[in-house]
């Protein structure tokens, strides 16, 4: 029979525990879908249902200890369904607490008024295990849970027309606590067992408001430092995007520019026209400059780069160094190294000339293989640390549009391998360590 009592204490405390989440489910977003929100909230319920009828166990009527606990679980569990915050929902558990005390309150005044029950009786069943205490306990809770879902529904009409959710949520719950504070003020001794006189009481509503005040202010400063937040954000977002529609403007152009050129090598090479071929691209990127090609990795595309930047930095003063122990059976596509490294070695010598003329200007390639990874080092002087973001370099130039391309294409070379890349900076050198899987 214990058993089964302690059941329906369970039951009747998991059911103010749900009815103060479906209170909170009116004013705050929810943390989680709409399935799992409803598994966690009976689960999280439970606990804290759990830990009343513990608290209970010691007491069955109305103490200190079990009040703290229950305004504290109420709060906490809260915080874990729903997305807002923690004080806010602990006043509001003060306010609903005190709310379904004042309400059992009135009950009982009601049917003793009437006749049905007798205030003392009343009294002596709602503090100990018996059929009538199941009774009356059952009724009061549907009470309860007829006012409380006509007040949440109500709340819920109201914060859909709401403009500023966070300062109506702190507001509201300012206000259930408030008037719960006050509400336990006046009638402690159901908590202490002893009544304030007047000069007490006024004390305790001074301190209420006091602390009301002092709250409501500080969320009124947090909302704005958020509404400030929000602002600059979505500048920052907008200026993205028009960044962006520049970009791929420009590379639209650039883009159908460049196919017309290829489609019009591709005509000549067709004809076998090889010397109109090879006047149009001199047009479009200048003499060619014929030179012995070093063999360094084998392949043939990927030496010409190496070769011709190398040309370029020493033409500018740069001494360069290539170290190479590349793999034969190496599968890397010879156009993700030829990106690789014509990128780098721009970046570099762009590095190196920035730096004072008495400097020493150096650029450093070291590919080497480790296991089944090639290691692609390039180190190159340079007079200050770049502004890295995300692991991500950001271009120091003006027009943001038309610059920092090199990086994210070698970027994107990186990942078609699974690899890596880092960036370093130590005494005016300056190193990117890449690692392709291959």
């Amino acid at each position: 029979m214990m058993a089964l009592e302690i059941l329906f204490e369970w039951l009747a405390s998991l059911a103010e525990v749900l009815l103060f989440f479906y209170v909170i489910d009116s004013i705050s977003d929810r943390r989680f879908t709409k399935g799992k929100q409803g598994r966690f909230t009976f689960i999280v319920a439970g606990f804290v249902a759990f830990g009343v009828i513990m608290m209970n166990l010691a007491e069955l009527s109305i103490s200190l200890p079990t009040f703290i606990y229950a305004v504290i679980a109420f709060a906490l569990g809260a915080k874990l369904l729903f997305r807002g915050k923690f004080p806010d929902y602990l006043l509001a558990s003060v306010g609903y607490i005190a709310f379904l005390s004042f309400v059992d309150m009135m009950l009982f005044l009601v049917m003793n008024h009437a006749g049905i029950v007798d205030t003392t009786e009343a009294t002596q069943q709602i503090s100990s295990f018996d059929g009538k205490r199941v009774v009356l306990v059952a009724f009061a809770k549907t009470v309860d849970f007829v006012l409380v879902m006509f007040f949440g529904g109500l709340l819920r009409k109201k914060m859909l027309h709401t403009g500023n959710r966070s300062f109506a949520i702190t507001l509201i719950c300012l206000i259930l606590g408030g008037a719960g504070s006050i509400y336990y003020v006046i009638h402690l001794e159901y908590l202490l067992g002893f009544a304030w006189n007047f000069s007490q009481i006024l004390l305790g509503l001074s301190c209420i408001l006091t602390v009301a005040i002092l709250y409501l202010t500080l969320r009124i400063w947090e909302i704005r430092q958020e509404a400030e937040y929000a602002d600059r954000r979505n500048q920052l977002l907008e200026t993205n995007y028009r960044l962006a529609k520049e970009t791929y403007e420009s590379n639209a152009k650039l883009y159908h520019d460049m196919r017309n050129h290829f489609l019009a090598v591709q005509n000549y090479l067709a004809g076998d026209h090889v010397s109109e071929a090879k006047e149009y691209l001199e047009k479009l990127v200048g003499n060619y400059k014929t030179f012995g090609v070093e063999r360094q990795t084998g392949i043939e595309a990927v030496d010409y780069i190496l070769c011709r930047k190398t040309e370029t930095a020493k033409e500018r003063g740069i001494g360069v160094q290539i170290r190479t122990e590349y793999p034969k059976d190496c599968r890397i596509d010879p156009v993700d190294l030829c990106t690789i490294f014509s990128n780098l070695f721009d970046n570099a010598i762009e590095a190196c000339e920035k730096c004072p003329k008495d400097a020493k200007k150096e650029i450093i390639l070291t590919i080497r293989r480790i296991h089944q990874f090639i290691l692609i080092r390039m180190q190159n002087s340079s007079v200050s640390s770049p502004v890295i973001i995300n692991g991500t370099i950001n271009t120091s130039k003006a027009e943001r549009s038309k610059h920092g391309w090199g990086l994210q294409n070698i970027e994107s070379a990186v990942e078609k391998y699974g690899g890596t890349i880092e960036y370093d900076f130590d005494e005016f050198l300056f190193s990117v360590s890449i690692m392709l899987f291959y």
